[in-house]
């Protein structure tokens, strides 16, 4: 079976390094990448070759991280499917082409329900950027 692959780019108002940090950050992931996961019992420490635990009501996931040269490339696997950011400056801003792509029988019809959801998903992102912080704490984004 062929995999299915869902590619989005933002711009970001801000600097790739800033960007790789809510891409990597458990405080800042739970302010843009939703209600999937449980932040408190996933095991989200982002590095070279660092094995990845995702926790989602009551499932458990597990990950690799394949790519990690911050700020410009962040890759990992997510169970059957591999999650990648690439992150480019342009000018003040950061243009990020996000790619999923998902293995399996059901590889279409998965992708066919998670796009609209990844783009609410770089679009909280890109908030995070433009909206001020509604707490100061040190989880903010820097």
């Amino acid at each position: 079976m062929d995999p299915a692959t869902i590619t989005l780019t933002v711009q970001l108002p801000t600097t790739p390094t800033r960007a790789f940090r809510a891409l990597t950050r458990s405080s800042q992931l739970r302010q843009w990448f939703g209600d999937v996961l449980d932040y408190d019992r996933s095991l989200l420490v982002f590095g070279a070759g660092r094995q990845l635990t995702f926790i989602s009501d009551g499932t458990i996931g597990q990950g690799q991280v394949t790519v990690f040269r911050p700020p410009s490339v962040l890759e990992y696997s997510w169970n059957n499917e591999t999650l990648r950011f690439d992150l480019d400056a342009e000018g003040e801003e950061t243009s990020l082409t996000f790619t999923n792509t998902i293995h399996g029988a059901e590889a279409a019809v998965i992708a066919d329900a998670a796009g609209p959801e990844w783009e609410e998903a770089l679009d909280r992102l890109r908030a995070l950027f433009i909206e001020p912080p509604t707490t100061v704490d040190s989880g903010g984004v820097e």
